[in-house]
């Protein structure tokens, strides 16, 4: 243990024995830590303002925009127009694409999802359930609704936008659909719970 200390001493000594040695050592943690300052602002500068390549969502929007401007009247075009838009969340832009198609394929399944989905998260629920329970009714009779992503969405909004109108009665069904479907949905269940 002494010689520990005495070691320790000795090279206290060497390191800090004069002011020359210990303004050295200072410039040189100064430097350091410039350093690391500049390469971490360089980092998230590049990080958070660098956009070399577009998004995944916005080459599927821009894909297909285009071929709905080559082709407008394409339903198949349209709908996955439509349904980009409102898998990135632009409901508004997905709302007028799902109508024009509905006006030309009233019974066009991934319509009315569109539709119902994209008026029960713009705060217009009562225009969701119709043509979500239209969608739920033609799919729950499937072989493995459970495998069905879009079919346990469909219930869920269903669910959620009676519960928006405060009936409650009407919520349950289609959240224990949801439920059943999709155990492990977690939203559905507690708004099952709220119901």
């Amino acid at each position: 243990m002494k010689r520990i200390t005495t070691l320790l001493n000795a090279l206290q000594e060497k390191l800090f024995s004069s002011t020359y040695q210990l303004q050295r050592i200072v410039i040189l943690m100064a430097v350091a830590l410039l350093l690391a300052v500049v390469s971490f602002g360089s980092y998230y500068f590049y990080d958070r303002y660098y956009t070399s390549q577009p998004t995944v969502s916005e080459v599927s929007i821009e894909t297909a925009e285009k071929a709905v401007r080559d082709d407008p009247q394409s339903v198949d075009a349209r709908i996955a127009l439509a349904e980009a838009y409102m898998f990135n969340g632009r409901f508004e832009d997905a709302l007028p694409q799902a109508k024009e198609i509905f006006v030309q394929e009233p019974d066009n399944q991934r319509a009315w999802l569109v539709i119902g989905i994209s008026n029960a998260n713009i705060g217009k629920p009562a225009d969701a359930i119709e043509p979500l329970t239209k969608f739920v009714e033609a799919r729950k009779d499937e072989e493995m609704p459970g495998l069905d992503r879009q079919l346990q969405a469909a219930a869920y909004y269903l669910g959620d936008s009676y519960l928006q109108l405060g009936k409650p009665q009407e919520a349950i069904d289609p959240l224990e659909k949801a439920v059943n479907w999709a155990k492990t949905d977690a939203d559905s269940m507690y708004k099952l719970g709220m119901a």
